[in-house]
């Protein structure tokens, strides 16, 4: 037998202590890698999962909001087509020929109500709606949002429908965007009415000047919404589904539309709300004196002409239905019309023929837009009325026509007794 000395097998032990020691050191680093390996893989899934479910619920409201839709859109469509044909039977009665009509109209706006909620979505969507802040004066456009609406209550509804005075009012005109502001009041005041049976509606506002903001609020004493609800009204994809919301329809946006403006004016809405007791919507939006000097406004002229037999009106328009229909609208005033289909005709008529009184101008056509002829019509006369008949329907459409000099805006669909008032206010009472 060989015998080592102490100090080589000393130094063998410390050297095997040694290696293991590393294969220690290695082996639970490797494990604690796979530890967080496992543990960031947990993470992941997870992550995963939650992100999937968040997915499969948007689906699912998205497929509930299409659902919702659909229905909210064959309703009034059933409505139109179905009475329109009711209207053919010839041993019809007038009392009830007159409901079929009025059935009839109400569906229609209502179809048209859906369609541009939809637009305006998609439009905030897609980030083509900015501010466009100019000089307001708060309490007339109050006001005018309060004349506006107050029509529109249902006369079986007793509500007492009032503006609440405020001493904290604005000191001068704001600098704010008077088009959203009013959509937005307009949709708070329509929900309002939309769920209140009987009792009140209030509109007021108060400023804060040490916080540089304003109050608004539109206070009601209809349905009320429950705790678990008020969390889900500014989703674009919810509606509260209840025999109420069924009955009275709609696609529920007005609520995420208005919240959308708000966030754009650099604000936020609040709703405080009891259940049979009514609700409260708040907005806070920042104050901005505007600070401009006023400059003095030129009067814009009507263009009145004195009626001196019928007048002859051009239609420029390239749609033979829209066509056939204003024209039947002018002659019931006995007007002569003249029809060109696209912008470069109108503009050749009006040029050939300076007895034409006034014009119709569609915007969007072939060949010459109704921009371009109104542009080329005013090289060789500036005196003309030439009045926008469209389908763009939207605040900033209607801002474009008028900023480019058109005498008035008329969004389709058409209304017979607002084509009549901008002729009367075109070419006189008399």
């Amino acid at each position: 037998m060989v015998y080592k000395p102490l100090k080589l097998i000393t130094n063998s032990l410390e050297t095997k202590d040694e290696h293991s020691m590393a294969l220690l050191k290695k082996s639970h680093g490797e494990f604690v890698y796979i530890g967080n390996l496992f543990e960031e893989n947990n993470k992941q899934r997870k992550q995963l999962e939650i992100a999937k479910q968040r997915a499969e619920e948007s689906d699912n409201l998205k497929s509930a909001f299409l659902a919702n839709l659909s229905h909210e859109i064959r309703t009034p469509m059933n409505a139109i087509i179905g009475f329109s044909d009711l209207l053919n039977d010839e041993s019809l009665n007038q009392y009830d020929k007159t409901e079929y009509l009025d059935i009839i109209r109400k569906s229609g706006k209502n179809l048209i109500s859906i369609i541009e909620d939809l637009l305006e979505m998609s439009k905030i969507d897609s980030q083509q709606v900015i501010p466009n802040y100019k000089s307001l004066d708060l309490d007339k456009c109050i006001s005018e949002v309060y004349h506006t609406n107050k029509v529109t209550i249902p006369k079986e509804k007793n509500i007492d429908f009032s503006i609440i005075k405020t001493t904290k009012n604005v000191k001068t005109n704001i600098l704010m965007d008077e088009t959203k502001l009013k959509q937005i009041l307009t949709n708070l005041i329509t929900n309002a009415i939309k769920f209140t049976k009987q009792g009140h509606i209030n509109i007021g506002y108060a400023v804060n000047e040490e916080a540089k903001l304003i109050k608004i609020w539109v206070e009601d004493s209809g349905l009320g919404i429950d705790e678990t609800n008020i969390k889900l009204i500014f989703d674009r994809f919810r509606r509260i589904e209840n025999d109420f919301s069924i009955e009275s329809g709609g696609l529920g946006l007005g609520l995420s539309i208005t919240k959308a403006y708000i966030e754009l004016l650099g604000g936020t809405i609040d709703v405080k709300s009891t259940i049979g007791i009514g609700s409260t919507f708040s907005l806070n939006i920042p104050l901005v004196y505007d600070t401009t000097i006023p400059v003095a406004v030129v009067q814009k002229t009507n263009h009145k002409v004195e009626r001196n037999g019928h007048k002859t009106i051009l239609i420029a328009e390239d749609d033979d239905i829209n066509f056939l229909l204003l024209e039947k609208i002018l002659q019931l005033k006995k007007y002569h019309t003249i029809r060109a289909v696209n912008g470069k005709i109108a503009v050749d008529i009006c040029k050939e023929n300076p007895a034409i009184d006034l014009i119709f101008m569609d915007i969007k056509m072939p060949i010459m837009n109704g921009f371009e002829a109104f542009q080329l019509i005013r090289t060789f006369n500036q005196t003309i009325p030439v009045i926008a008949n469209t389908a763009y329907s939207s605040p900033e459409d209607k801002e474009k026509i008028l900023t480019a000099g058109f005498t008035y805006y008329l969004s389709k669909p058409l209304s017979k007794e607002k084509i009549f008032e901008v002729l009367d206010l075109t070419f006189g009472n008399s």
